[in-house]
C-alpha cells in the first residue's frame, strides 16, 4: 500500500514538473515567433518622424559597443532621410563605463555628421524601461510648431532582436512609436536573443 502510494506520488510530481516545463516550452516559443515578428522592422515614412529615440547598448571605455554602432549608424541612415527630426539618445552610465551611453552615443553621431544641435540626451536610465519613460518625460517637454499635429510622431531604432519588447513597453508607456531595426552582432545573436525571450516573458507577466 505505501510503496503504491509512494508510486503514485511520484507519478504526480513527474507529471507537474512535465507540465511546467510543457508550458515553459510554449511560452518561450511564443516569445521567440513575437521577438521575430518585429526583426526586420523598418520606418516606411522618416519624414513623418518628429523625435528618433535610439536605445543604449554598452560603452566600451568612452565608445559605443559594436552593438550600439550599428544602432547609432542606422539612426544617422534615417536622419539623413529627415535632417528635421530630433534624435534622442538614452542610456545611463554603467558601473565599468568611463562616460554615460547618451553621451558616447552623442559623440558618435557627431562623428557621423548629425549636427549636435539635432540631438537630445537621456543620460539617467539603466534599464529599458528607464530608457522609455525617462525618453517619454523629455519628449513631453518639447515644444512643436504652433503648425504641427497635436500628435508626435515617434521612432525606435534598437537592435533586431530587442524590437519587439522595446515597442510593447512603448506602447505600455502611451509610446505609440514605429521602429527601424539595426543589425545583429553575430557573435553574440544567440546570447542576447535567449537573454530577451526571458526579458519578454517577465514583462508579459509583471505587466
Amino acid at each position: 500500500m505505501c510503496k503504491n502510494s509512494s508510486i503514485s506520488y511520484k507519478s504526480r510530481i513527474f507529471r507537474f514538473v512535465g507540465l511546467i516545463l510543457l508550458i515553459g516550452l510554449i511560452t518561450s516559443a511564443l516569445s521567440f515567433l513575437a521577438i521575430r515578428s518585429e526583426w526586420n522592422s523598418t520606418i516606411e515614412e522618416p519624414s513623418s518622424v518628429d523625435v528618433l529615440i535610439v536605445l543604449g547598448a554598452g560603452v566600451w571605455g568612452d565608445q559605443p559597443s559594436p552593438q550600439l554602432k550599428l544602432r547609432l549608424q542606422t539612426a544617422a541612415k534615417i536622419f539623413e532621410k529627415n535632417p528635421k527630426m530630433k534624435i534622442l539618445v538614452s542610456g545611463g552610465q554603467g558601473h565599468d563605463e568611463w562616460i554615460s551611453e547618451a553621451e558616447a552615443m552623442y559623440n558618435y553621431l557627431v562623428q557621423l555628421n548629425v549636427p549636435s544641435e539635432s540631438i537630445l540626451l537621456e543620460d539617467q536610465s539603466t534599464s529599458t524601461v528607464e530608457n522609455l519613460t525617462f525618453s517619454k518625460t523629455i519628449i513631453d517637454s518639447l515644444e512643436f510648431e504652433p503648425n504641427d499635429s497635436e500628435f508626435r510622431h515617434i521612432g525606435i531604432v534598437t537592435t533586431e532582436y530587442h524590437m519587439y519588447r522595446a515597442k510593447m513597453l512603448a506602447k505600455r508607456f502611451g509610446i505609440n512609436a514605429v521602429g527601424e531595426s539595426a543589425p545583429n552582432v553575430p557573435i553574440i545573436i544567440v546570447k542576447n536573443t535567449i537573454r530577451e525571450i526571458v526579458a519578454v516573458v517577465k514583462d508579459t507577466i509583471l505587466r
